[in-house]
């Protein structure tokens, strides 16, 4: 996609920020957690949809199609198994945990353990 590391950085940065702002002036319970790797998907889950967008190594993540799926009670549905999916990754890969409260964008180095790069 030619985006650099500083561009793609900066994107992360801009929506932990959103997410900040969110919280603070909805006063919702918001959860925000970082992992490493390439991403596979962009996921925003509520009690009543999931919207789900394709990482694509061909097209910005913006530029692709979204999807919105609904629960359905005791059902199997994509819903379901994109919930569970993403619960996988949620609860037991390697994750950093961002305290909104406490986010400092200044300080987003330490959060990911490498406090001494440039």
């Amino acid at each position: 996609l030619k985006q650099d590391v500083y561009s793609y950085t900066n994107e992360i940065l801009d929506s932990i920020d959103c997410c900040k702002d969110l919280a603070n002036h909805y006063g919702r319970d918001i959860q925000l957690r970082l992992y490493a790797g390439v991403p596979t998907w962009k996921m925003i889950i509520t009690n009543q949809h999931l919207w789900l967008q394709h990482y694509s190594p061909t097209a910005h993540v913006e530029n692709t199609p979204m999807y919105s799926f609904e629960p359905v009670k005791n059902e199997a549905t994509l819903y379901s198994g994109q919930k569970y999916v993403f619960f996988n990754i949620w609860n037991y890969a390697k994750v950093y945990k961002v305290d909104l409260a406490t986010w400092n964008r200044a300080n987003y180095r330490m959060l990911l353990g490498i406090e001494h790069q440039k």
